[in-house]
């Protein structure tokens, strides 16, 4: 997989008039183009901030079947994780110990106190 900053994200087909720019794009080798991201990526992260549209690019996001979409923010470091179930995107709730897990990439995100985001991998834990 890949992973691209601030990449263009287009609709298939409709590259040139159909399109959302996420901060973040996971995708496989054979969803690039030149400009970007041509239909599904895997996830797709956006970073909140005043007047944000992302909650507004999830239908669209939906539309090109992306599994996983992750909405943070950069003050609290909340994370709200999105899974694609048919259609439609559905909340992932946390577990009781507060952890939401992401089945793409096979972490956790847990906010802690200061605030900071811990991402538990296999390998470790690493603190945004």
């Amino acid at each position: 997989m890949r992973i691209a900053v601030e990449a263009g994200l287009y609709r298939p087909g409709r590259e040139d008039s159909d399109y959302r720019v996420p901060d973040l794009v996971i995708y496989r080798p054979d969803q690039a183009s030149r400009r970007g991201v041509v239909g599904r990526a895997e996830l797709v992260v956006e970073i909140l901030s005043p007047d944000d549209e992302s909650r507004e690019k999830l239908p669209f996001f939906a539309e090109l079947g992306i599994p996983e979409v992750w909405l943070i923010d950069p003050t609290t470091r909340v994370v709200e994780l999105y899974l694609l179930r048919g259609a439609a995107y559905h909340v992932a709730l946390p577990d009781d110990q507060g952890a939401l897990r992401s089945p793409l990439l096979e972490v956790t995100l847990r906010t802690l106190p200061g605030p900071q985001l811990a991402v538990t991998t296999p390998d470790g834990v690493v603190r945004i």
